[in-house]
C-alpha cells in the first residue's frame, strides 16, 4: 500500500515537473526523491574513473553524458556471466539498470551488451552525437 502512494506521488511529482517544461535533470531531482524507483537505458561508455563511469544515453533528451555510481552489489555481465567493472572501457555499449538520485545515478547492473544490439546502440549514440554536432554549430553561425 505505501509502495502505491509513492508511485502516486511521483507520477504527480513528474506530471507537475513535465508541466513545467523543466530539464532531465530536475526530473532526476524529482524521481531520486522517491526510493525505489529503478529505470534502465542503453548508451556507450564515456569515461570510467574507480566506482563512477559516464554513459552518453540514446535517449533524445540526453544532451550530455550521465554519471552512475557503483554501489556495493552492483552487478557487472557480459552475454550473461560476471564481468569485472574494472574492464568497462570508453566506447563499450552497455545498459543500465539504475536507481534516479541526485547527482550521480545508483546503479544496480551494468550489461556489456555485445552483437547486433550493441552494434545498434554504438549507430544510434553516433548519430545522436552528429546531430547535436550539427545543432551546436547551427547556433554557433546564427
Amino acid at each position: 500500500m505505501k509502495r502505491g502512494l509513492w508511485v502516486i506521488v511521483a507520477v504527480a511529482a513528474a506530471g507537475l515537473q513535465l508541466a513545467c517544461a523543466g530539464t532531465r535533470e530536475a526530473m532526476a531531482d524529482v524521481r531520486g526523491a522517491i526510493p525505489g524507483l529503478e529505470e534502465t537505458e542503453s548508451g556507450v561508455v564515456m569515461a570510467v574513473r574507480r566506482d563512477v563511469i559516464a554513459v552518453q544515453l540514446i535517449t533524445p533528451e540526453a544532451e550530455k553524458p550521465v554519471l552512475f555510481s557503483r554501489q556495493e552489489g552492483t552487478v557487472v555481465v557480459r552475454d550473461g556471466q560476471p564481468f569485472d567493472w574494472n574492464q568497462l572501457t570508453e566506447g563499450t555499449p552497455v545498459r543500465v539498470s539504475f536507481e534516479p538520485a541526485t547527482g550521480a545515478e545508483r546503479v544496480f547492473r551494468v550489461e556489456v551488451l555485445t552483437g547486433r544490439e550493441a552494434q545498434r546502440v554504438r549507430e544510434q549514440a553516433g548519430t545522436m552525437q552528429r546531430q547535436q554536432m550539427e545543432q551546436q554549430m547551427q547556433q554557433q553561425m546564427d
